[in-house]
């Protein structure tokens, strides 16, 4: 009966450390894909001057061709790392005749609230 408690009290130590190692990585990670996000800075090699869009109360972002004839279908484009809003639609949406919308994260640049 001993041993069983052993093996019993040694498996929920390693299930522990590996709980505790998997919610401390993923801090890690989060806090450095965060930084990506909120230390990115506007681009001045744009093509167009995009247009500033407040989606909600806490969710920002921008578009171009907003107000375009041709808008049966609209680009959503979800940027990353140096692509924030900003730079997304000013170097991406001059090829296009649609719509072209990205929003910041939650937590990033205009858009309020925490990322997660």
């Amino acid at each position: 009966m001993v041993k069983r408690m052993d093996i019993i009290r040694v498996l929920l130590k390693i299930i522990m450390w590996f709980l505790i190692a998997g919610f401390g990585c993923n801090f890690i990670m989060q806090t450095i894909s965060y930084s990506f996000y909120k230390n990115a800075k506007k681009m001045t090699d744009i093509s167009c001057m995009p247009q500033f869009i407040r989606y909600n109360g806490a969710l920002t972002g921008y578009g171009n061709n907003l107000d375009s004839k041709n808008s049966s279908k609209v680009i959503l484009f979800f940027g990353g790392s140096n692509y924030i809003a900003y730079n997304s639609v000013g170097k991406y949406s001059s090829g296009f005749d649609y719509p072209f919308i990205s929003a910041d994260y939650y937590g990033t640049q205009d858009s309020e609230g925490k990322m997660n």
